[in-house]
């Protein structure tokens, strides 16, 4: 499990500026759009009149990754927030 003890004993901590925050949250939505679009497309590829199983697999295993990576990306960023914050109020 991650704390956010860890976190501030890191010696590699950097300060987060608002730039960073915004483009990594812009970079995650994007991301959680792309896994939203092979979701559907993974359900289209299903519901064809003859199913296309090995391609719609494919699509939503693509999906999954997309959106463990835009999960995986907003959870560092809030991390490296609320730690930054911790350090600017010591």
């Amino acid at each position: 499990m991650f704390h956010l003890d860890d976190l501030r004993r890191s010696s590699h901590l950097v300060a987060v500026g608002r730039k960073e925050v915004i483009v990594s949250f812009i970079a995650a939505l994007l991301l959680l759009a792309f896994s939203i679009y092979f979701f559907l497309v993974s359900v289209s590829l299903m519901s064809y009149p003859q199913p296309k199983v090995t391609a719609s697999l494919l699509a939503l295993i693509i999906g999954f990754v997309c959106l463990s990576g835009a999960l995986n990306l907003f959870k560092a960023t809030l991390y490296s927030r609320v730690a930054s914050k911790e350090e600017e109020k010591t």
